[in-house]
Formats: C-alpha cells, sequence, structure tokens
C-alpha cells in the first residue's frame, strides 16, 4: 500500500506544518527538566512507599465508609467518614513506610562502607596498591 496516498485514493497533502514537532527537535532538554522537578507528578510508581499508602488508604477508607453507611444510612456522614479514615490511614501507612524505608537506608549504606573498609570482603575484589 502506498502511505503517500489519501484515504480516498488521491494524493496526501504534502504540507506539513500543522503538524506537531517531534520531541527530538529541542524540546528535551525542557522536558528533562520538567520531569526532574516535578518528576512524583509523572511516574508516582518512582517514590517509595506510594503504592502501600494508596492501596492501604484506599482500602480501608472504603471499608469503614461501607461500615459507617451500613450503620447510619446517610451517605454524607458516611462519605466523610471514608474519607477522614482514607486520610488518617494514608499518614499513619506514609510516616511508618519512610521511617522503615530510612531505616534501611542507612543499614544498607552502613554496611557498604564497612565493606570498603575491609580488603577481600565476599563480593569485593581486594584493592591493587
Amino acid at each position: 500500500k502506498d502511505l503517500r496516498k489519501g484515504v480516498d485514493g488521491r494524493a496526501a497533502p504534502t504540507d506539513t506544518r500543522w503538524l506537531p514537532a517531534p520531541a527530538s527537535m529541542g524540546n528535551e532538554e525542557k522536558n528533562d527538566k520538567k520531569k526532574d522537578l516535578f518528576g512524583f507528578l509523572y511516574d508516582v510508581r518512582r517514590i517509595p512507599c506510594m503504592r502501600n499508602t494508596l492501596l492501604n488508604a484506599t482500602g480501608c477508607g472504603i471499608a469503614l465508609g461501607l461500615h459507617s453507611f451500613y450503620r447510619h444510612r446517610i451517605p454524607w456522614t458516611a462519605s466523610q467518614t471514608g474519607l477522614k479514615a482514607a486520610m488518617f490511614v494514608s499518614l499513619c501507612t506514609w510516616v511508618t513506610c519512610r521511617l522503615n524505608f530510612r531505616y534501611k537506608k542507612d543499614q544498607i549504606r552502613k554496611i557498604m562502607e564497612a565493606q570498603e573498609a575491609k580488603p577481600g570482603a565476599p563480593g569485593i575484589p581486594p584493592k591493587k596498591q
């Protein structure tokens, strides 16, 4: 099939000024800087603890909201209860997960420094002098 032909068989227009410029024409620097500053907005998976926090908060908020609706039969109160529960659980989960993350990161750093101090440690070749 000839890609230069239009849908109805006529020649496709050769004026391509209306097409957007590809990202490789000078825009990549601006996009990279923007992703560095606001990278957490583009890729939430890169944030440690975000997945667990969102899953726990969503689950608890829905569960407590449904429980509140079952008890009181007032949708407004149930939605407020669910939202408050989700916010509280997300805050608690986020803080505890970040503390554990920082603790593990410090432990790994200390172990790596100790291994670098020992010549011939397991997994590290001895330093040549």
